[in-house]
């Protein structure tokens, strides 16, 4: 192929030196235009390579810097759960009253009126609900206590076997008075639960052994039966000057829930030790117990109260007695208070007296 190429070219090399003059300048200028034209069509395509590879760098380029589009997502916004605060002693709040108040309601806790802030009072009383549901008795009410104190489940004050504390010696206590016990040792053991099994026997009760609402209203009351052998003893009436002496000298004293003296006392526990100290035989009661003592004259207004009467008050929205003083005469009293912390001597016609006064009765 190449050979027939060559050859061609040569016949018309030879056709071009036989050729006259004017024919080869005609020839040489054809294929000079021949030649440019051949150039022009050749740089023309490369132009257009040179284009073609420019515009596909520029959208190489716009397409790598198209920035990528942003997702939107909806993020579901989970709120912080508030800290539960554990109420313990020395806090304020309205949250202690409410708790004090449920407390009162349960039988765990006799004050004179609720407050709001939490005291031993409260803490004691807590003890003894955690004793109850056999929790730790921390007097803390942690949320273990709070989640059932509220509810239907929450259980009732009682003292069963088991149980110690100063609730089962004052309980103990009063069971010797009445001559069903010899021994006091605040643990609810087995003795216990035959003395008091004895003492609902006597007094018409399910003889079940538990000290449950219904044994202990009745057995710090005036009610209360005493074995055969003290059924019949004789009471002596205390002496009014040295009732009121004995109250005035534990002025000062610190109020602990439950305490009958010599030191410390609960509201009741300072009218005993008082009536017990001057020469009365009548026993240890609560003071909803020393307000049903029938025997007692009636007292119906605080006017009418005279030096050495016992002055009953409401529980707050309840028509329970819940509190007692002694009265001393000019509208004064003294009283173990939950709220002062002590027995204190005060008014007995404030605002809350006059709302909350119930009766008085008079013992002498």
């Amino acid at each position: 192929m190449f050979k027939k190429i060559l050859e061609k070219i040569l016949n018309l090399f030879s056709k071009f030196k036989a050729a006259s003059a004017r024919d080869k300048v005609i020839i040489s200028l054809l294929g000079s235009v021949a030649v440019c034209f051949f150039i022009v069509i050749i740089v023309s395509i490369s132009k257009r390579i040179v284009s073609s590879d420019s515009i596909t760098n520029r959208v190489d380029v716009i397409i790598d810097s198209t920035p990528e589009p942003v997702v939107t997502r909806n993020v579901e916004v989970i709120p912080t759960p508030t800290p539960f605060v554990e109420l313990k002693e020395g806090m304020e709040g309205e949250e202690i009253q409410i708790l004090q108040e449920r407390l009162m309601d349960l039988n765990y806790l006799d004050i004179d009126e609720s407050t709001q802030y939490f005291g031993p009072a409260t803490k004691g009383a807590l003890e003894m609900f955690q004793r109850q549901e056999g929790f730790e008795q921390t007097g803390i009410a942690d949320e273990q206590v709070i989640n059932l104190i509220y509810t239907n489940d929450a259980k009732k004050y009682m003292i069963k076997e088991g149980f110690e504390g100063e609730d089962v010696r004052d309980l103990q206590y009063r069971l010797k008075e009445l001559g069903y016990m010899k021994e006091i040792t605040g643990y609810f053991g087995t003795v216990t639960t035959e003395a008091i099994k004895a003492f609902q026997k006597r007094n018409s009760l399910s003889s079940d052994g538990l000290a449950g609402e219904k044994t202990l209203a009745l057995i710090y009351s005036d009610k209360a039966r005493p074995t055969a052998d003290l059924e019949n003893a004789k009471r002596r009436q205390g002496n009014i000057d040295k009732f009121i002496s004995i109250a005035r000298s534990k002025l000062g004293c610190k109020y602990v829930w439950g305490a009958r003296g010599p030191k410390t006392f609960d509201c009741s526990g300072l009218v005993y030790y008082c009536l017990h100290q001057s020469g009365s035989s009548i026993g240890r009661y609560t003071a909803a117990g020393y307000s049903e003592v029938t025997r007692w004259s009636k007292v119906t207004s605080l006017s009418a109260l005279k030096r050495g009467d016992l002055i009953f008050f409401h529980d707050k929205n309840s028509s329970r007695i819940g509190h007692v003083g002694i009265a001393l005469g000019n509208g004064y009293m003294i009283d173990a208070s939950s709220v002062n912390g002590k027995v204190v001597m005060r008014s007995c016609t404030t605002a809350w007296c006059k709302r909350s006064f119930a009766f008085g009765r008079r013992p002498w």
